[in-house]
């Protein structure tokens, strides 16, 4: 247990540090977001600082993998499948495109079907979601436009102080507290973890009044 205390405090350090570095970044080139109707913040306000928490939770599984093999701990893998991992990866890629230049929904929203047609496909097991009460055509299909239309409601919250590192600490302290009660087999515990100490180092700069926004970056992979 010392490790997972010692291993989220590494992670919450490294998020406020590195959260602290991008917003000198973006005020210096200027990626503001701008007030809209659904903000609270009545200045521009920097967007971007999902690249910080996208990166420590990269650094973060990439050492717990790392760690993993070395000590042999299968109570540090990642519970995600190199094709679910590929796709969050090139989700963060074209969300940081979005946040310097708006690509429009024609093109984002065909990446985000994608994405999540390609997580249905490599779910372990039968894959199916609704475990056998619909047809295996309409589990695949119904799911996926859950799965793309959560991912867009993840991201339309970034414009509000808070909420998208509140939402992300919460969902992923849930997978922790699942992770430590359930006995009928072993459910990742260091991988949420990571995640939610990300988020909650975010936090210090994006409780309100936010020093910056997230932006596409962070909350569209977050959201997958």
């Amino acid at each position: 247990m010392m490790f997972y205390v010692v291993f989220s405090g590494i992670i919450f350090a490294l998020s406020i540090l590195l959260t602290g570095i991008v917003l000198r970044w973006l005020r210096h080139r200027a990626i503001l977001d701008a007030p809209n109707a659904r903000s609270n913040h009545d200045t521009p306000t920097p967007r971007g600082g999902g690249i910080a928490v996208a990166t420590t939770i990269g650094v973060a599984w990439i050492g717990l993998v790392w760690i993993g093999l070395a000590l042999a701990r299968p109570d540090l893998t990642l519970g995600l499948t190199p094709a679910m991992m590929l796709c969050a990866l090139g989700l963060c890629l074209l969300s940081g495109l979005e946040d310097l230049k708006p690509l429009g929904a024609g093109r984002r929203l065909p990446a985000h079907l994608m994405a999540c047609a390609i997580g249905v496909w490599a779910l372990p097991g039968t894959g199916l979601v609704f475990q056998g009460f619909l047809p295996v055509w309409a589990d695949a299909i119904i799911v996926v436009l859950l799965w793309a239309g959560f991912l867009n409601f993840y991201n339309f919250m970034d414009g509000i102080d808070g909420i998208t590192g509140v939402e992300t600490v919460g969902i992923a302290g849930g997978l922790v507290a699942l992770a430590l009660v359930q006995s009928l087999a072993p459910l990742p515990l260091a991988a949420p973890l990571a995640v939610a100490a990300a988020a909650a180092g975010f936090l210090v700069w994006n409780w309100p009044p936010a020093k910056l926004l997230m932006g596409d970056v962070g909350s569209v992979p977050l959201g997958y």
